[in-house]
């Protein structure tokens, strides 16, 4: 039996375990920020931290320099432990999306621990191989889970203070009853095993919305925040009823309403998003693609209505299709995965 080594507080030392994958001939990048200088150790086995990963600088400590993200790479092919002796002073593991934390792909080691040994982290980003379950550090700011190889479990609340998070991967099993943290301003939740359940607004700072999940149980009938960027609502429990899309903020990326409503909405419903989409101070992206719409008058029809904003109900919808192109620029307005434009 493997045994799982957790945090000594008392001590201020926090272990990992380094495990190996394949054949553990790969290479994971380890990347760190201290506040101040410190030197981790591998302990048993035969995992060791290298300069590069052709093997150069082979050494069992490495030391972390304060003021700035240091990066090692670390292999092994047995079990080993990786020790913190100050696990206090580790303040950033990874910290943005180009600046992965643990970066483990096939036959490199996964990194694993029984709770969250690391307390004082303000950011968070792996995307490799990886093993834990627990709550996170309070302190998080940012937080960055992305890959089907990271292995966490926990219900609860997420760190309060959290102004960035994503969580994508298979294996990331978080379930949670409540509101988002407040402050939040980057939001991407994309998994089966994401159980959220909420009834009301989002963090009215968002600029990035992202909800991806059959397990998103989020209800809401009011508008979404204004100063959106990008927007993306697609899961079987996803509600929103507002379809007021107005707003400040220029969304330049993605605007898709996929699976947003529980039950597909009318025409009356498509043309008060329409309206509100035309006369948002922010812009729209060329293409915007909206779902769950119950075909009645059917996308077709719409398409090859006369624009009358007085008349049928397709004529109607077909005006404020134009309107959104002559005043937002959208060229390309996919319902039910018809082009109406």
């Amino acid at each position: 039996m493997i045994r799982r080594y957790n945090y000594r507080v008392a001590l201020g030392e926090a272990t990992f375990e380094l495990l190996p994958t394949g054949d553990g001939t790969g290479y994971a990048i380890l990347r760190m920020e201290a506040s101040e200088t410190t030197t981790l150790s591998i302990r048993g086995g035969d995992a060791k931290f290298y300069t590069d990963n052709s093997g150069a600088g082979e050494s069992s400590t490495w030391t972390i320099t304060s003021g700035a993200i240091r990066s090692i790479f670390v292999k092994c092919t047995s079990r080993s432990l990786l020790v913190f002796p100050k696990q206090g002073v580790i303040t950033k593991w990874g910290i943005s999306t180009s600046l992965n934390g643990w970066s483990s792909k096939i036959n490199a080691p996964l990194i694993s621990s029984v709770g969250f040994p690391l307390r004082n982290l303000t950011h968070l980003h792996l995307s490799g191989q990886c093993e834990f379950s627990g709550s996170l550090p309070s302190g998080l700011t940012y937080l960055y889970l992305l890959s089907s190889n990271i292995n966490w479990t926990y219900s609860g609340s997420l760190p309060s203070g959290l102004t960035s998070l994503t969580l994508n991967g298979s294996n990331i099993n978080w379930t949670y009853s409540g509101s988002l943290p407040s402050g939040l301003t980057y939001l991407y939740l994309l998994s089966s095993n994401i159980n959220w359940t909420f009834s009301g607004s989002l963090p009215s700072g968002l600029t990035s919305l992202t909800l991806n999940g059959s397990n998103i149980n989020w209800t809401y009938s009011g508008s979404l925040p204004s100063g959106l960027t990008s927007l993306t609502l697609n899961g079987s429990n996803i509600n929103w009823t507002a379809f007021d899309a107005s707003g400040s903020g220029n969304i330049t990326t993605y605007y898709r309403l996929l699976d947003f409503v529980t039950t597909a909405f009318s025409v009356t419903n498509f043309i008060s998003l329409l309206q509100s989409m035309v006369s948002r101070v922010g812009g729209l992206p060329t293409t915007c693609i909206i779902s769950d719409y119950d075909n009645n008058p059917t996308p077709d029809e719409i398409k090859n209505a006369t624009p009358n904003q007085s008349g049928t109900d397709a004529e109607k919808a077909k005006h404020w299709v134009e309107q959104l192109r002559s005043v937002k620029g959208v060229t390309s307005l996919i319902l039910n995965n018809t082009n109406i434009s």
